[in-house]
């Protein structure tokens, strides 16, 4: 019963947009015909006027009746990078690549293509992304990848996006194309605003006086509230004027007993106890106090590039992993009938695993040989102990690690203690583990 009213609403959100878009394109024929400027005027105007009805039409098709099983999917960090911009024999890309933290950055056009087709084929309820879509903040990257997410739209499926801290007035936005990065023009957050205020912000219930920050009617009885961290007055951090918008927007919900998930690129809540700085936003315990307040169970995040939960009290931060990096995937969010039962699962793109797994593994290894290097680890360890690291952190990134016991019994891990203690790599992985023993997940 559930799934036939669910197919209901997206077909005729489907045909709506069908329609519209048939009418775009005779106003687009009228105007291309028109010689009198003032004609053309009104023609824009008009067709200015069609496309919010299209928002309208297509769009509204979520904020449908209660008691509806909702599918939502969440993808981020894609740190996409335009194809004008680098050349994949140039030294400088590779210089760069090897510094990237194993993204897949010359990959990015074929994720998007196949997300853009999987999206429209299975279709879901919305898409949230939740910042850091260009790779560091290049206008022209904005430009080649909000075609992508537009075809998405189009179908009737929402997209919600946030900046990241990537996105907005990046210093390091730049081509590399030859022996050295050359500067390009950047993102200004007017202009994210004006590019990318479609995929949720000009359709929203209420936006923020000074950020990209809005809340999106999902369904009659849930909004998606996007918080903006990344704003040129406060980067990092949710500026005052928004906190008090926030604040105005959870008491709204409330009163009318609407239930509310969050969404911003930095963490509400430490992923990780032993790093954290810069994760988190910097007036994180603010959010995190509001939030409980009027009783937002959930944040949906990014930015930290790992698959990982965090829990404090009744409030739950899920930090989705990087699109970028292996294993390139996405969240997919089932929310319950009642809108308040919540299931979380990672989906995996098929193409490229390997050389992203390769990668990956690659820029690991040479992280941890070069800090095994500062010990007088014995030779005929060393091997054993980069493999165990390596192993450790792909199960942590990948969100594969529930408990850490058979792991902190291997003769690696000791010596790691024994030879490495010292050292950034034990430390890193000595945190990952006594976070995932049972004794610490219980208490």
């Amino acid at each position: 019963m559930m799934s036939h009213a669910k197919n209901t609403v997206i077909r005729r959100a489907s045909n709506d947009t069908s329609n519209t878009k048939t009418f775009i394109m005779f106003v687009e024929r009228l105007f291309l015909l028109s010689d009198c400027e003032c004609e053309k005027g009104f023609m824009k105007l008009l067709k200015t006027m069609v496309c919010a009805f299209l928002c309208t039409t297509a769009l509204s098709g979520c904020a449908s009746k209660k008691n509806r099983e909702l599918n939502i999917w969440v993808i981020t960090d894609l740190h996409y990078l335009a194809e004008n911009l680098f050349r994949k024999e140039a030294s400088s890309f590779q210089k760069i690549l090897e510094s990237s933290g194993g993204k897949m950055i010359e990959y990015m056009p074929e994720i998007m293509r196949e997300f853009k087709e999987k999206a429209i084929a299975e279709h879901p309820d919305a898409i949230l992304v939740p910042g850091d879509i260009t790779f560091n903040g290049e206008y022209e990257s904005m430009e080649e990848l909000k075609p992508y997410f537009h075809s998405i739209q189009s179908e009737g499926i929402p997209v919600l996006m946030i900046p990241g801290n990537h996105d907005i007035n990046y210093p390091y936005a730049g081509s590399f194309t030859g022996d050295g990065m050359f500067g390009v023009r950047n993102i200004t957050q007017a202009e994210f605003t004006d590019q990318m205020g479609l995929f949720g912000y000009e359709q929203a219930l209420s936006h923020a006086p000074d950020s990209f920050s809005y809340t999106y009617a999902l369904a009659d009885d849930l909004w998606i509230m996007a918080i903006d961290a990344n704003t040129e007055a406060a980067p990092g951090a949710v500026t005052a004027e928004t906190l008090v918008w926030m604040e105005e927007q959870l008491q709204k919900a409330a009163q009318e007993k609407i239930h509310v998930i969050t969404m911003s690129h930095q963490n509400v809540l430490r992923q990780s106890d032993y790093m954290y700085k810069g994760f988190i936003i910097n007036n994180a315990d603010v959010i995190e106090k509001m939030l409980k307040k009027y009783h937002v169970s959930l944040n949906l995040s990014g930015h930290a590039h790992l698959q990982h939960t965090a829990y404090d009290g009744a409030l739950t931060d899920i930090c989705t992993e990087s699109a970028a990096i292996y294993p390139m995937g996405y969240g997919v969010l089932r929310i319950g009938e009642d809108h308040k039962r919540v299931e979380y699962t990672k989906a995996a793109f098929q193409n490229n695993q390997d050389q992203a797994e390769e990668r990956l593994v690659h820029t690991i290894h040479d992280m941890v040989a070069s800090s095994l290097r500062e010990t007088d680890t014995p030779q005929e360890y060393q091997a054993g102990m980069i493999r165990y690291a390596e192993e450790v952190n792909e199960a942590y990134f990948t969100g594969k690690l529930q408990d850490s016991s058979e792991l902190m019994n291997r003769k690696e891990f000791q010596l790691w203690r024994q030879y490495g203690e010292t050292t950034f790599i034990y430390q890193y992985i000595n945190a990952i583990l006594t976070e995932f023993k049972p004794s610490s997940k219980e208490s």
